[in-house]
């Protein structure tokens, strides 16, 4: 979900997949990929900092696939988590992802994804 500035849709009562790609540390550190990074994410309530209830915060992201590289061949890592159904995800109300990424010393991104809640029609 990185880069994106469209809203992502957050199923209620679905488990739903998070994800941040291309996650690479900057010039500073020769822009190499991050696979040892420590990434979780937390979702609030648009607009405040009240955390969506029905799980412990914060979800850890899993590294699924590993960057390679370095310079303009970088491939950066991609990391995965799941939102559980638990969440109370409101139908049409909007919600705030924020994604954590930590690594080595001093490097810190940060993503603040926009998500909506919809019921899942058939």
């Amino acid at each position: 979900m990185s880069g994106l500035t469209e809203i992502q849709i957050a199923y209620v009562n679905n488990d739903n997949k998070i994800g941040i790609k291309g996650l690479q540390a900057d010039s500073v550190q020769s822009g190499s990929p991050l696979n040892t990074a420590s990434v979780t994410v937390v979702v609030v309530v648009s607009g405040t900092t009240s955390q969506v209830g029905g799980v412990s915060w914060p979800i850890a992201l899993s590294l699924v696939t590993s960057g390679s590289g370095s310079g303009e061949e970088v491939r950066g890592s991609r990391w995965e988590g799941t939102l559980p159904d638990s969440l109370g995800f409101v139908n049409g109300e909007y919600y705030q992802a924020e994604v954590l990424a930590t690594a080595g010393e001093g490097f810190k991104g940060f993503w603040s994804i926009p998500i909506r809640g919809r019921i899942r029609e058939s």
